[in-house]
């Protein structure tokens, strides 16, 4: 099992519970698989997890014009105000390798799922990694939504004004424009956009060069901060290792 990622639901009654996305198998293979697990308080269960494989027109994988793409969860799901759930995926496919950046959307809390359209970079269909999505509070309606990507083209030697990737959907995630570099000075990986008061929202990241190694690529944690409007995030204190 591979990088759950989780999210907190509304339920009918009861309290809210958990949901969390997942991946499990070997890479490069038909045993890759794409999971759903949803926490289940009832007395009957006792608190355990119900695990739900994904299929994408039956199949494991979404196959697209051909090619087979495994499903990566890669990021925590959010949940929108008009109550749409959307999971951050990763779509990898390989010989070549190629990679896309998605969303996994649902409108009734998790029962059923479709697979947004892909977007990556032009040229750059190697290096989008780790996707994350949020929704700005000065947003009219639930219809857009914002989306970060981690740059792995050329590392290490990519400049730190080409390492953060943004997209926008103003679909509520069912396609997104072309990812492009947000012009920041960063390094980043494992990105995290959560909504604190008000129309304040805090990006969480690990900040560190994305070294060969990759022992070293997540030492530093980093905050940024944005008063509800685009990528415009100001960077707040770091945190480093001693």
């Amino acid at each position: 099992q591979w990088q759950p990622n989780l999210v907190l639901l509304a339920t009918d009654g009861g309290g809210p519970t958990l949901g969390c996305a997942w991946s499990q198998g070997h890479h490069g293979t038909d045993a890759e698989q794409t999971f759903w697990s949803v926490l289940d308080r009832s007395p009957a269960a006792g608190g355990r997890w119900v695990n739900r494989q994904l299929l994408f027109d039956g199949r494991a994988n979404k196959y697209i014009g051909g090619v087979r793409w495994m499903v990566y969860p890669t990021q925590n799901p959010v949940v929108l105000r008009s109550g749409r759930l959307l999971v951050p995926v990763t779509l990898e496919a390989s010989n070549p390798m190629q990679r896309l950046a998605a969303v996994l959307i649902s409108d009734d809390r998790g029962t059923t799922f479709v697979l947004g359209n892909g977007t990556g970079q032009v040229g750059g269909l190697q290096s989008q990694w780790e996707t994350t999505v949020w929704e700005p509070t000065d947003s009219a309606n639930s219809t857009i939504v914002w989306m970060f990507d981690r740059n792995n083209s050329g590392a290490p030697a990519l400049p730190p004004d080409q390492r953060m990737l943004y997209a926008k959907s103003t679909d509520a995630g069912l396609s997104f424009t072309t990812l492009q570099a947000v012009r920041a000075e960063t390094i980043v990986s494992r990105m995290l956009v959560t909504a604190l008061a008000g129309d304040l929202y805090m990006l969480v990241q690990n900040d560190w060069k994305t070294a060969v190694n990759r022992q070293h690529d997540r030492v530093n944690a980093a905050m940024w901060f944005n008063r509800g409007g685009g990528i415009n995030f100001v960077q707040g204190p770091g945190f480093a290792v001693g």
